[in-house]
């Protein structure tokens, strides 16, 4: 359980540095509410992980709001970027946060397979313990 703080940790900041890297590499030129919505989605990661455990349903919004925080993130950036029509747009984005969601799944499971730290499957978790 302590190795999954320290990964969150160590994720995070990760995150975070890949972020402001690829900003400053590629030019993105993010604003300030891609900023926030970044922060926000990090930091609520690391404070409110004990709430995979309490509440089933906690990972359920999570799955709901990071990816529209990230999905904003992207479209913006694509707009900025990139001068093709709202459809174009709209299609990259939403193929861009469905290939990043997969991406995290995937890397969840073999975790989950690896290391055996029940990282998904959270909700079960406590039906289990609740019998």
């Amino acid at each position: 359980m302590q190795y999954i703080k320290l990964v969150n940790i160590v994720s995070i900041i990760g995150l975070i540095s890949v972020f402001h890297l690829a900003d400053y590499v590629f030019q993105l030129k993010l604003g300030k509410r891609d900023y926030f919505f970044m922060y926000l989605m990090c930091i609520t990661r690391i404070t409110f992980s004990f709430l995979y455990y309490k509440l089933p349903h906690y990972d359920k919004i999570e799955h709901l709001l990071f990816p529209m925080m990230f999905s904003s993130i992207v479209f913006y950036t694509v707009t900025r970027k990139l001068k093709i029509s709202l459809g174009w747009r709209l299609t990259l984005t939403f193929f861009i946060i469905i290939g990043s969601i997969s991406i995290f799944e995937l890397v969840e499971y073999f975790l989950d397979l690896l290391f055996d730290w029940r990282l998904q499957g959270v909700f079960l978790k406590i039906l289990e313990v609740m019998k």
